[in-house]
């Protein structure tokens, strides 16, 4: 998450940036060319909070996007090991994602290695960690106005985008638990 975050910050907001401060005479004269310069601010704010709406959807769809690109990538596995009918070797070609163990100890008891449980707690993670990756992205005028007597406070200057409690994270979760639970 660590290193989409900072490409993220690094690349593609300094992209940003660089265009916004590419085109500054166009949005400088909404503060100069105003008599009432609250109203010039204003309007300025507008510009930049259309700019942050924006480019927290785009944010968003990519994590969005990043969920279910992970989810396709195990949805091959979603019939699990079950068939019917006769039994073929070419039935399971398909390379493993995961090989999962059965043990059997002296007293006959079963278990998984690794357990089913760990294997939900690593795709839950990484779900988490690709939602975590666009978070705390900075918007554009944090960049432009950082030594601006006219600051907003940090948590207004984050882009928004996906949270753990987001619908697509339960979803995509869900989907992956039961792919688990099909393949044991």
């Amino acid at each position: 998450a660590q290193d989409m975050n900072r490409f993220l910050e690094n690349a593609w907001i300094s992209a940003i940036v660089d265009i916004v401060m590419k085109h500054q005479d166009q949005w400088e004269k909404y503060v100069e060319d105003t008599r009432d310069s609250v109203a010039g601010y204003e309007s300025l704010e507008h510009l930049f909070q259309c700019l942050a709406v924006l480019m927290s959807n785009q944010l968003r769809q990519a994590v969005v996007s990043s969920l279910h690109s992970f989810e396709s990538f195990l949805l091959p596995y979603q019939d699990g090991n079950a068939y019917d009918g006769e039994y073929s070797d070419l039935m399971f070609t398909r390379k493993q994602v995961v090989t999962l163990k059965i043990i059997v100890d002296q007293e006959g008891n079963v278990t998984h290695q690794p357990k089913l449980e760990e294997l939900h707690t690593l795709l839950r993670e990484t779900c988490e960690e690709v939602i975590l990756s666009g978070s705390q992205i900075p918007r554009v005028e944090s960049r432009i106005f950082a030594d601006s007597e006219r600051s907003i406070p940090g948590d207004q200057m984050i882009l928004k985008s996906c949270t753990l409690e987001d619908e697509h994270n339960f979803m995509v979760q869900s989907t992956l638990r039961d792919i688990v639970d099909k393949n044991r």
